[in-house]
């Protein structure tokens, strides 16, 4: 049906009627803000955390944002999570300028709450209370909730619950604020079962012993990743993961990369126009049991030198390795080393421990005379401790290695003499990127009047950068080396570099049985590791502190060198 048309009089009326009274309110604007609350606030803050911009025009939908975005300050910031806000007052200011004053009241307070915990099997209440060093009268802020229940947690998993859940279940307002914490046990995690992925070519056996896991005993969240670290740090697996599946099975997954490496190195010595170089083949993961050969090849500016070298890995059972070593260098027909060495560790997290038997025949002339050979014969017997927490292996940013060997030697002269080698290299991480790199390295024998085929050597791409290989000679001697790295990816960096040596020296004409020590030997440069289609290229570049004094840049030193694998 049709509206009667005496009806429309009436609706233009009360349009008329709603936009007067509607208008003056239309037109309003928020001048101030005010705060009331009974509980210390701050005005400012609350002024700035209710997000309007004043003066502004009163909508209705932006001052209950406003509440809104109050409401999250107080409980992210304050951590006051019970506080009442109502609709603010209207307060008309001047024409058209209003302040909104809004009461703040909090119903309870939420810094004192108490704990109490359920659902354990293995643990009780009390005994939670007391390993998180909780009494019956500690009261918390509630958002201190997450913590308690993070480092809870952790608690379970230092204790081998791996699959434990800690939450907050329900807050009980009786008499205060009671918070109660719901903990789900679960079992404690023991790798009974070992399930292996990615391993095409090393033995599941082997893998289990690279990591360190023993099968069968509780592990913890921090086992596990170390044994992670220690999957990595072999040269022919590129990642690693070690996660527990169920209550008594554990995954180990390794993408493995290859088994080959050859590594070159060309050192140039502009001073003398000399070339140097080192050729180094490796053959790793052996039968997939962590069994390796090397061969080496170097040529000095005096001597060549050849070096197999063998490593058994040992039983899957047990943590026993063994290494084998035969070093020959030759200089003529006069002289001619041949060097051979026997050791056995036994490994423990990141430390190892073991025994070295030694055996050296010197085939040297020492006279110079073109008579009958003579052998000069040294055996010896070391014990040697290493340690090694550097991560990642190729290019690490954290963590330490050192080596220190003491050795008894039984030399040609029938004399025992002792030994003591120290190696010390420690990794600082100064950001993302850049690393600091320390390293220290002494030799000593208790012999100071040892043959110089007896001595121990120093310069070269691996000691004393800047000079040529094996320069220096010394029974005591040592050198320090500062290098800045920054780390362009996991084996890429460049780095700068300052070497520092000394060695004792002893009057050459027998005068005086003074002993004194040349310490002017230091070099410094440049140089960087990248990785290309060919494999990792490294140059380095140093000016040394020479009896002329300072090198010049085009008398400098260069060593090459290209890291690949097939």
């Amino acid at each position: 049906m049709n509206q009667p048309r005496h009806t429309r009089p009436h609706l233009l009326f009360i349009l008329l009627l709603w936009l007067c009274f509607s208008a003056p309110l239309l037109a309003l604007s928020i001048e101030n803000l005010s705060w009331e609350a009974n509980f210390p606030t701050d005005e400012a803050a609350l002024n700035q955390a209710s997000g309007l911009k004043l003066p502004q025009p009163y909508e209705p939908a932006v001052v209950r944002q406003a509440i809104d975005n109050v409401q999250s300050y107080l409980s992210d910031k304050q951590h006051r999570y019970f506080v009442r806000i109502p609709f603010p007052e209207l307060i008309p200011v001047a024409d058209s300028l209003m302040q909104l004053h809004f009461t703040l009241t909090e119903v309870m307070p939420s810094d004192g709450v108490k704990l109490r915990f359920y659902g354990m099997r293995y643990f009780s209440e009390a005994r939670l209370n007391e390993m998180l060093l909780i009494s019956d009268s500690k009261r918390f802020a509630l958002a201190d909730i997450e913590k308690i229940t993070s480092e809870l947690l952790q608690l379970y998993h230092q204790r081998g619950f791996l699959f434990a859940k800690v939450q907050l279940d329900s807050l009980v307002a009786d008499q205060g604020l009671t918070a109660w914490i719901n903990v789900d046990e679960g079992k404690v995690f023991k790798a009974e079962q070992v399930h292996f992925q990615g391993n095409k070519h090393s033995r599941d056996k082997a893998l289990l012993k690279l990591s360190g896991l023993n099968t069968g005993k509780t592990i913890t969240p921090r086992e596990l990743e170390e044994a992670r670290r220690k999957l990595l740090k072999a040269p022919y697996i590129l990642e690693a993961l070690v996660e527990p599946i169920d209550y008594n099975s554990l995954l180990i997954k390794v993408r493995e990369g290859r088994m080959t490496y050859l590594e070159g190195v060309l050192g140039y010595d502009g001073v003398r126009k000399q070339l140097s170089g080192r050729i180094r083949l490796k053959f790793l993961n052996l039968w997939g049991s962590d069994r390796s050969l090397a061969l080496n090849w170097q040529k000095q500016q005096l001597q060549n030198q050849l070096e197999f070298s063998y490593h058994e890995s040992g039983p899957h059972s047990f943590p026993l390795e063994g290494d084998l070593l035969f070093t020959r260098s030759s200089r003529d027909t006069l002289w001619i080393q041949s060097k051979l060495s026997l050791s056995a560790h036994t490994r423990w997290q990141d430390h190892k421990l073991g025994l070295e038997y030694g055996f050296t025949d010197n085939l040297i002339d020492d006279s110079l005379t073109r008579s009958a050979l003579k052998h000069h014969i040294n055996r010896s017997l070391a014990a040697i401790w290493r340690y090694d927490s550097a991560f990642p292996a190729q290019n690490p940013h954290k963590g330490w290695q050192s080596r220190i060997a003491y050795r008894y030697i039984y030399n040609e002269d029938k004399k025992w003499v002792r030994a003591l080698e120290l190696d010390n290299h420690i990794f600082i991480p100064l950001g993302r990127r850049p690393v600091l790199a320390l390293g220290m390295h002494l030799r000593d024998l208790s012999d100071t009047d040892a043959k110089s085929w007896d001595q121990y050597q120093m310069g070269g791409y691996e000691s004393l950068r800047g000079y040529k290989q094996q320069e220096f000679s010394s029974w005591r001697l040592g050198y320090l080396s500062w290098e800045l790295r920054w780390l362009l990816d996991s084996s890429s960096r460049l780095h700068l570099f300052f070497d520092h040596g000394a060695i004792a020296e002893k009057d050459p004409d027998n005068r005086t049985p003074k002993i004194t020590y040349k310490s002017d030997l230091f070099a410094f440069g440049f140089g960087f590791k990248v990785r290309t289609r060919l494999g990792i290229l490294g140059i380095d570049y140093a000016l040394a502190n020479t009896l002329k004094g300072l090198s010049k840049p085009a008398n400098g030193m260069i060593h090459a060198g290209l890291d690949t694998s097939f």
